[in-house]
């Protein structure tokens, strides 16, 4: 594998240095979330609500220096970084209180002797979800806020996912 390299954009200055992702280490990645993915789906609920509610903390107690890592990675200014953090702080609380809501069974027809409903997704979770990043190793919304809902998340380089 290749070496990638991160810079601040506006010194220059090399922040580090990492392994870089190639076609080979995504696949071995899809399958580990893939493999992972029944136990994480079959963990009860509330178990899974705890996990990303102390992921939630974690982050909450970290701003400053993921602001300050986005910052120098990225370029923005530090305001709209911790603005980002913050923002995604928001977006945890709602799914978390979206969840079970989200989740539960619900009627959608019910006339003449007939019901059908819709839901059982605690059951039948939705799967893996891939996300990917561009040039750098940002954090993907989108993906940390669907493991309630007994999704497998993982990161994986844009330029791999376009091939």
């Amino acid at each position: 594998m290749t070496m990638l390299h991160i810079y601040n954009p506006a010194t220059g200055e090399l922040l580090t240095e990492m392994l870089s992702d190639d076609a080979a280490s995504v696949a071995a990645k899809t399958r580990l979330a893939r493999a992972a993915q029944p136990a994480w789906a079959a963990t009860p609920l509330a178990e899974r609500k705890a996990c990303i509610a102390r992921f939630r903390t974690l982050l909450a107690e970290q701003v400053e220096s993921l602001a300050a890592t986005l910052t120098s990675e990225v370029g923005k200014p530090i305001r709209q970084s911790r603005n980002e953090i913050n923002g995604l702080l928001g977006r945890i609380d709602f799914f978390l209180d979206q969840v079970e809501p989200s989740i539960a069974t619900e009627t959608v027809f019910s006339e003449g002797g007939m019901t059908e409903q819709i839901g059982d997704y605690v059951n039948h979770p939705f799967g893996t979800d891939l996300a990917s990043f561009g040039a750098l190793p940002t954090l993907k919304r989108w993906a940390i806020v669907t493991c309630p809902f007994g999704t497998a998340a993982f990161l994986a380089p844009t330029k791999l996912l376009e091939r």
